[in-house]
């Protein structure tokens, strides 16, 4: 997606040609900085789904390492802002759920859950009390 001019809070779009978007608020891993990163909205139940595929290109996107080195993020859905959880999935099973991405030979497009903080701490917690 190309980039957008720095938003005010009132000028956060809800669509770029046409398509849904919305902001993940991010800090740069070598900066520190907030990055404000428009991506295309995909709803998964009480997660967003976001696909780490920048068109094709050979590298992954920036935010994509954004989100590894600080997987709290704030996502502004039009009006609402949600506090969230950056989790990678990694299983083929549960990556089938989201379609077939077609791979470029050169690397694996990685597909990126966020997760109500909430609901993350809280099957975090029930995992921890099972033996």
């Amino acid at each position: 997606m190309a980039p957008l001019k720095e938003l005010g809070a009132d000028s956060i779009p809800s669509e770029y040609h046409s398509l849904p978007v919305v902001i993940v608020n991010n800090i740069g891993r070598k900066t520190g900085a907030i990055r404000k990163t428009p991506l295309m909205k995909v709803i998964d139940g009480n997660s967003y789904v976001l696909v780490a595929s920048m068109g094709g290109a050979p590298k992954h996107p920036l935010w994509y390492y954004n989100l590894l080195e600080n997987p709290k993020v704030e996502i502004r859905d039009h009006t609402k802002i949600h506090s969230m959880i950056a989790v990678e999935i990694r299983d083929a099973v549960e990556r089938k759920r989201y379609g077939t991405l077609r791979q470029k030979p050169t690397r694996h497009i990685k597909i990126i859950n966020l997760r109500l903080i909430d609901l993350f701490l809280s099957s975090w917690l029930i995992s921890l009390s099972k033996p």
